[in-house]
């Protein structure tokens, strides 16, 4: 027929602990903060639904966004948060009935845990030589 599909997933992008100042999501006129657990899941929650809402809006015909992937290889071990943050953001995922990807790290520990924090998928990366 000659049409293409491209089917994608997308990274959570993860605001990492140090952008103190992200920006205001929630249009309360306070910036968000990296370095607390509850302003982190604003922002998750603000990045999904502008990804839900543009695709929807967008209609787009060739493209099907399938799901989105924990952008770390492994949880953060200094971030006593990490795990609440994966639950909530999983969460959010599986609210939008789309799969939810880990691309892990060739050593890592918990890997029994993924099902019970929502991944679908677990995908191995290489990127250790």
């Amino acid at each position: 027929t000659g049409e293409h599909l491209a089917v994608i997933d997308l990274d959570t992008v993860m605001p990492g602990l140090v952008a103190y100042d992200f920006g205001d999501v929630d249009g309360d006129g306070v910036a968000e903060n990296t370095g607390k657990l509850e302003d982190r899941t604003k922002i998750m929650q603000w990045y999904i639904d502008m990804i839900e809402n543009t695709v929807a809006e967008k209609n787009y015909q060739n493209i099907e966004l399938v799901g989105y992937y924990w952008w770390h290889e492994a949880l953060e071990d200094g971030d006593a948060d990490s795990t609440a943050l994966l639950n909530a953001i999983s969460d959010m995922v599986h609210e939008t009935d789309k799969e939810f990807f880990w691309f892990i790290f060739t050593v890592i520990y918990k890997l029994h845990a993924s099902k019970e924090w929502g991944i679908h998928h677990l995908l191995k990366t290489m990127s250790v030589f």
